[in-house]
């Protein structure tokens, strides 16, 4: 399985979703880490920390439900962290196409914890 879900301590305290993405990412593969994290899953609700350094690639039906609706569900922040250059690219696009101030897309995982953290949307 190309992704890895667990929930850690931030440093105030909260609990967070760590999903850490590797390899090529298939439509079920996002499909079936989204559907944790909406109303239903076993993490909804809480702030995401989505790594995506080791991402090899993402299957067109990925990029699909990453940019659908379903993103509208989150309730709480998502920090994406994304190294590729090429993947960062279509992380940002999707990002501003989507609007959302609940998630952000990030360099390193210190910035995107530091982001986290921040009181407010």
């Amino acid at each position: 399985m190309p992704y890895q879900l667990s929930t850690f301590a931030l440093p105030d305290g909260r609990r967070c979703v760590r999903l850490d993405w590797s390899g090529t990412i298939t439509g079920e593969d996002a499909d079936a880490a989204l559907s944790e994290c909406e109303p239903g899953g076993s993490v909804y609700g809480l702030p995401v920390l989505a790594m995506g350094q080791k991402i090899a690639n993402l299957s067109p039906e990925a990029r699909a439900i990453f940019s659908s609706q379903r993103r509208d569900s989150f309730t709480e922040k998502m920090a994406l962290v994304i190294a590729k250059p090429v993947l960062r690219v279509m992380a940002n696009f999707v990002l501003r196409v989507r609007r959302s101030h609940l998630q952000r897309l990030f360099s390193t995982e210190a910035e995107a914890i530091a982001w986290l953290l921040e009181k407010g949307a």
